[in-house]
């Protein structure tokens, strides 16, 4: 039990934190390098001085991660919501193309260089390569937008593979999960991955029925009862109460809380009157959000960090060629060799599904992601992020929307 003090001292520290997150918000955003830089770098700085003057305490630190995974809830939560599945569905079939090449050949490369540069075991290998698969487009997105090319077909279609592959990582977060005793062991059966394959799917198809389920048929008399009885700032506390709930609910089912939350915003999404929910959940999410990547920098062991520079360099590279190779082959199929260039650069970044892959591994314990290759994966995610800001906006600058 904290003392008076600690807890004076923990609550002095969660407000200079909270504070500290908005300058950096507000600083960086005035650039191209995404916020989340930030945000690590002072979970970071908070490691630091937890290990200097235990500041803070032990069990302010609990806090922070607790606030940590609100956060994860939150981000993958506003995921599901901002997405789009009518306009998804109606592109699917060049998006699909796409999206399995990047998902495939990116998972390929970054396994590749796990197991055979980096000699990491299979575990390790395998959860590296998962996490190393998704892509958080919304780093480049916001390049594209500055720039005015994201309603040309190129970035129609940039948006399109991004939201398949939100929906393919959370999925393989879930099979890494599942296959984790096996993973242990050194090795994966045929048989059990076909049982853990099946039987993961399956929970995924009567999670994703519920939610369809109450997205159809419940989700708007649902919403018009409380509407009428709530003023909109309760209402959205209510939507942000049931979001949680529903991610609990996925945890009890054996999944992650990311997953839960995910569809528990897919469930919200279809509804055009939930946007101005969303206009009101946004002062909670930019709360919260921060503190999931707060609670990442927090997690690095800065005795790890030297040890990770070199695999952080050689997973950069994994990285970038991977999603390099995986989208741009397809597009260059579909559209042509700059749009290819263009989406396998913006696809490059990693970040919100890139780190809950990790963290989740980093629970298993040290045989499945130690404190150097957790350091590696997230210095090498922050790089990706300032890199694939930089090209793009280069090639955008040289490349007019009309060419893409």
């Amino acid at each position: 039990m904290e003392s008076t003090h600690d807890l004076s001292v923990t609550i002095l520290v969660l407000g200079l934190t909270i504070g500290l997150a908005m300058l950096t918000k507000a600083f960086l955003s005035r650039g191209i390098l995404p916020p989340l830089v930030g945000y690590i770098g002072l979970g970071l700085g908070l490691r630091f001085a937890e290990l200097g003057w235990n500041i803070p305490s032990e069990e302010g630190r609990d806090i922070f991660l607790f606030l940590g995974d609100a956060g994860l809830v939150a981000l993958l939560f506003r995921v599901g919501l901002e997405s789009n599945l009518r306009r998804l569905m109606s592109q699917i079939g060049r998006a699909s193309i796409v999206a399995i090449g990047d998902i495939c050949l990116a998972g390929i490369v970054a396994y590749g260089a796990c197991r055979w540069l980096l000699s990491m075991d299979l575990a390790q290998s395998v959860i590296v390569a998962a996490a190393l698969t998704a892509t958080s487009v919304g780093v480049t997105v916001s390049v594209w937008q500055a720039a005015g090319s994201l309603n040309t077909r190129t970035g129609a279609l940039l948006v399109d593979v991004a939201e398949m592959d939100d929906i393919a990582g959370v999925i393989i977060l879930g099979l890494v999960l599942a296959l984790a005793s096996d993973l242990r062991a050194g090795y994966i059966r045929l048989e059990a991955f076909d049982s853990v394959l099946g039987l993961t799917l399956a929970k995924l198809a009567l999670f994703t029925a519920a939610c369809i389920a109450f997205a159809r048929y419940l989700e708007r008399p649902l919403m018009a009862f409380l509407r009428h009885w709530e003023v909109p700032a309760d209402l959205t506390l209510t939507m942000i109460a049931l979001g949680f709930i529903l991610a609990a609910l996925a945890g009890l089912l054996g999944f992650s809380l990311a997953i839960g939350a995910f569809f528990a915003g897919l469930a919200f999404s279809r509804d055009p009157r939930a946007l101005p929910l969303d206009r009101g959940f946004t002062p909670i999410y930019e709360l919260l959000s921060p503190f999931f990547f707060i609670g990442i920098g927090l997690r690095i062991d800065p005795a790890s960090l030297p040890m990770a520079g070199l695999a952080s360099l050689v997973l950069l590279l994994a990285a970038l060629l991977g999603k390099l190779l995986g989208n741009g082959l397809p597009v260059w199929f579909l559209e042509n060799r700059r749009a290819a260039l263009l989406v396998g650069v913006s696809m490059a970044p990693r970040a919100e599904v890139t780190m809950i892959i990790m963290q989740m591994g980093q629970g298993l314990g040290d045989w499945a992601v130690p404190d150097a290759i957790f350091a590696a994966v997230v210095l090498s995610s922050v790089l990706t992020c300032i890199v694939g800001a930089v090209l793009v906006k280069v090639m955008l600058d040289k490349w007019s929307p009309g060419q893409n």
